[in-house]
């Protein structure tokens, strides 16, 4: 994460804009789509489809908390996954962030 980077900064415009009645955004054909499903802030060496390393409890405390807010509180439609890996596996093919973590934790359907 950037010096200066607010994660929650991140999150509260995102819930604000789905769930606000003065903006929704959903309905009326118009469905919201939250990337970059998740770690995407941090690669290494700074490259878009870089690894990132950190272990679950840095997923859970710093990059998992947005996605939750805008993902359940904020009722989005649809996810797009981003296109590093997160500790080795590649975030597209994580069972344990897709699965285990936004559909089975989460609800997400």
């Amino acid at each position: 994460m950037s010096k200066g980077m607010s994660f929650y900064l991140y999150e509260r415009p995102g819930t604000v804009f789905l769930n606000s009645k003065s903006y929704r955004l959903q309905g009326g054909g118009v469905s919201a789509m939250v990337k970059h499903f998740t770690a995407f802030a941090t690669p290494e060496q700074g490259l878009n489809c870089g690894p990132v390393h950190g272990g679950e409890r840095e997923l859970r405390t710093t990059y998992l908390p947005p996605f939750h807010r805008a993902i359940i509180d904020g009722e989005a439609t649809a996810i797009m996954t981003s296109y590093n890996s997160y500790d080795g596996v590649p975030v597209i093919a994580s069972h344990f962030l897709l699965t285990e973590i936004l559909r089975n934790e989460w609800g997400y359907k």
